[in-house]
């Protein structure tokens, strides 16, 4: 995995709290491979899809603007739970770069420096502007930062 220092990219929001590691990688897929074909179909499987394997369109990463969103920004405690570090991998493996959150289960945030992934956790004041991003983020490790920096074409950014 290239380490991670800047990026400018689509925002997705998920705004629910206490988001556990079982969510963001359910148990049952823990034995497969990182490199197993599929793997990133792992990701938020049990809220993504339905019984039958049927994407949600609620889901916010099934909705067209945030498909290849390389940003999460979450809501407080995101990661808690066990210390499972594919929940990592398996965000990479979708494609996520940059978790940005008012705070990170502990574990979760070890397993994101170790692994080069960014943890930005510097915004809680600001959360009303992140309650639902559009358009664009940038988080910086070198700034230890994140910022919403444009919106789509007919909307103000923030």
């Amino acid at each position: 995995m290239e380490p991670f220092t800047h990026l400018t990219a689509v925002a997705a929001p998920l705004d629910l709290p206490n988001v556990d590691t079982d969510r963001i990688i359910p148990a049952r897929f823990l034995r497969k491979p990182r490199g197993a074909t599929g793997y990133a179909s792992f990701l938020f499987h049990d809220v993504r899809f339905n019984a039958d394997g049927a994407e949600r369109p609620e889901f916010v990463l099934n909705q067209a603007p945030y498909r290849d969103a390389k940003i999460l920004v979450v809501a407080e405690n995101f990661g808690c739970g066990s210390s499972r570090e594919m929940a990592v991998w398996v965000l990479d493996a979708y494609g996520i770069r940059s978790v940005i959150a008012p705070s990170l289960g502990d574990i979760f945030h070890q397993n994101c420096s170790t692994t080069g992934r960014a943890r930005c956790s510097a915004w809680t004041s600001r959360r009303r502007r992140w309650r639902r991003p559009t358009g664009r983020a940038t988080a910086s490790t070198s700034t230890r930062s994140a910022r919403r920096c444009c919106a789509p074409a007919g909307t103000r950014s923030a």
